[in-house]
């Protein structure tokens, strides 16, 4: 194979290299690091054989967040076991589980995995129920700082037992808090109710107004438009009956130029009025929708019409309604 030929293939392996490669390695502790990762250690051990798991698992925590090891993941796990965080423990020994095999610690990987099949059982989940109504534009759910994610809803995940909450937004409505129990061994669902609208969100308030302005406007030009075809259409007949063929007197040939003059405008206006009566439309049906006001308490009649007429004369509006 040419070296041309072998370029991509290497570039791309190249770039595979760099996609999957770790991240910068975390800079090896110092001697009083280690000594305390060390002492925290020790001290854990003796707080879990006296059955003090709440004083124990900080320790270790911070024993492995000062110098990470898969022996004090794996008694980290333990601890959080012994003090009933089933979800914690399971993810803490599932990983040292895995450190375990590749450091060739069969006695740790056989540890591990007597307390995950010992842990099966006692396992709590959480599913969020997210119904249609409810599945609104940028909603998000959130258990603490963790985002439960749309691939995730209606998927059982593992908790820890204990009181549950979740926190529910989306832009332009207000936040929601629903709170649940996960119980050992049990599952739990929340299902999410639809978000209030924000009444002090405004954002996209305008159109609606804006959409009645345009409607407005188009209705007037369609009117407008339809009361200037009807006078062309008036004049026109009036200039036939004072023309013989191309031939008008002075009348016939002032009617015929004001026909031509209304009908252009009819065309221009009637385009004006179904262009702004159809921006009206797409506004109205795009703008946020808000809760439905309260009905009145008696019948109100609040009729309104706009009636375009033609009279010999010329033409107009008539405008009425009931209040």
């Amino acid at each position: 194979m040419s070296a041309s030929r072998l370029r991509l293939p290497l570039l791309a392996l190249c770039a595979a290299a760099v996609l999957l490669a770790p991240g910068r390695a975390r800079s090896a502790p110092s001697a009083e690091e280690l000594a305390l990762a060390e002492t925290l250690f020790r001290d854990a051990r003796r707080l879990m054989r006296e059955s003090r798991f709440a004083e124990a698992c900080p320790k270790l925590e911070e024993s492995q967040r000062l110098d990470p090891g898969g022996g004090t993941l794996l008694n980290l796990g333990l601890c959080h076991e012994g003090e009933g965080r089933t979800a914690t423990a399971w993810a803490e020994l599932t990983e040292a589980l895995a450190l375990a095999r590749r450091a060739g610690r069969a006695d740790r990987e056989q540890l591990a995995r007597e307390h995950l099949d010992g842990l099966r059982g006692r396992l709590s989940f959480l599913v969020v129920a997210v119904p249609r109504a409810a599945d609104v534009r940028g909603l998000e759910v959130r258990r603490g700082p963790t985002a439960i994610r749309r691939p995730a809803w209606g998927t059982p995940l593992p908790v820890d037992p204990g009181p549950l909450e979740l926190v529910v937004s989306a832009p332009g409505r207000l936040s929601r808090t629903f709170t649940a129990t996960a119980r050992v061994g049990q599952e739990v669902t929340v299902t999410l109710a639809p978000l209030t609208l924000d009444p002090a969100d405004r954002r996209g308030a305008w159109r609606r107004p804006a959409a009645l302005v345009l409607a407005t406007a188009g209705l007037l030009g369609v009117a407008a438009g339809a009361s200037c075809g009807a006078l062309a259409i008036g004049r026109n007949s009036d200039a036939e009956a004072r023309c013989q063929g191309a031939v008008c007197d002075a009348t016939g040939g002032r009617l015929n130029h004001e026909a031509r003059a209304l009908a252009l405008a009819a065309s221009v206006t009637l385009g004006v009025g179904l262009t702004f009566a159809v921006a009206g439309t797409v506004l109205w049906l795009t703008a946020p929708r808000r809760e439905a006001a309260r009905a009145p308490a008696g019948p109100l009649d609040t009729r309104a019409w706009l009636v375009p007429t033609v009279t010999p004369g010329g033409g107009g509006l008539v405008v009425g309604g009931a209040f």
